[in-house]
């Protein structure tokens, strides 16, 4: 079933395709009647009277140039060299039945008068009618060349939103089940200390804060607002596992709340403000997310509390892999920056270009 679909569907593409080439061919014999025409008259001959001979005349040249069409079409993915001369071989063939055609026309036209052979005028028209083959080989390779380029732009433009869509579903991944599993276990801490409100509160915002890492579209530019609303709900949970040790506060520039930027970018930053924070400071860690502009772009920054001691080799692993997940996402022209800003207060600081929703 789903074969036959595809060749309905190849048949349709193919047919759609002729008729665009037909309707390309048309358009550019019309063109050259009428610019002959044109040309005649000036030259003082009525163009009305050779009209039924030069039509019966575009009948045959529309022929020809559609089977011209169908090879340069079929060949298209030969060797450069081989096309040139298929398609020179193919415009003096088409170029030697121009000039016959227009003589056995001419002499129908001027029936019952005998018309000798003029040899002069059988190169002219030859010439004339390689000149005109010539340039449609030319033309409709071109157009095939510029079809196939902005074909192979879509399909590079769909590989690389599909490899983002990758990243960031990748990137989720990996949080989520460390996030997951810190978070249930203290879940089950409290359920064993007898804190049943506190876990039950803790299981409500879990619920919430997954529900809206599902409804991320991850190819979707997000209003940094709608970011930092994500943020809040995953904050909210690690005050619920380190209670009075989290203190937070937003900074954000008037009029940046609809500043677009890219989904969950934020969050591997406050998650390694969360984790280095708690492992390095025995005493409450004020963390500043920051939203402000430098020029013509967007400033992000968490800043944060942070002791300088040896960390496990795999909490330094999850750090980097976050960072190296946010460079890979901000725009080549930005840049990440982290490093100590102060004894005892660590920064890391997104740049990428302002655009607004």
């Amino acid at each position: 079933m789903e074969q036959n679909n595809q060749s309905a569907r190849t048949g349709a593409v193919e047919s759609g395709a002729i008729f665009a080439t037909l309707r390309l061919v048309l358009a550019y014999w019309i063109v050259e009647f009428v610019v002959s025409s044109v040309v005649w008259w000036i030259l003082g001959v009525d163009p009305l009277d050779s009209a039924l001979g030069k039509l019966s005349l575009m009948v045959i040249t529309i022929g020809l140039t559609m089977l011209m069409s169908v090879v340069i079409s079929k060949t298209r993915n030969r060797h450069f060299v081989h096309r040139v001369v298929l398609y020179v071989l193919m415009a003096l063939a088409a170029s030697a039945v121009y000039p016959i055609a227009d003589h056995i026309i001419y002499m129908v036209c001027m029936l019952p008068a005998t018309v000798s052979f003029n040899q002069v005028n059988f190169v002219h028209t030859f010439v004339y009618g390689f000149a005109l083959f010539s340039g449609w080989s030319c033309l409709y390779t071109a157009l095939l060349n510029h079809f196939d380029i902005r074909d192979q732009e879509r399909k590079l433009a769909a590989l690389r939103e599909e490899a983002l869509s990758a990243q960031i579903r990748a990137l989720n991944y990996q949080i989520t089940p460390k996030f997951l599993f810190t978070t249930l276990s203290s879940i089950a801490q409290m359920v064993e200390e007898g804190a049943a409100s506190q876990s039950g509160k803790m299981v409500l915002l879990l619920a919430a804060f997954m529900r809206s890492i599902l409804e991320i579209d991850p190819a979707r530019d997000v209003a940094l607002a709608e970011e930092l609303d994500l943020q809040a709900g995953y904050l909210d949970i690690e005050r619920e596992r380190f209670p009075d040790r989290l203190r937070v506060q937003i900074e954000v520039e008037a009029g940046l709340e609809k500043a677009l930027v890219p989904s969950f970018i934020l969050h591997p930053l406050i998650e390694n403000a969360v984790n280095f924070g708690t492992a390095t400071i025995h005493d409450t860690i004020d963390i500043i997310i920051r939203a402000d502009t430098s020029g013509d772009n967007l400033n992000l920054s968490v800043e944060h509390d942070a002791g300088i001691v040896q960390r496990r080799d795999e909490d330094m692993h999850a750090m980097r892999e976050n960072l190296t997940h946010v460079r890979r996402r901000i725009p080549e022209i930005g840049s990440l920056i982290t490093g100590f800003v102060a004894p005892g207060r660590f920064k890391t600081s997104i740049l990428m270009p302002l655009r607004l929703a």
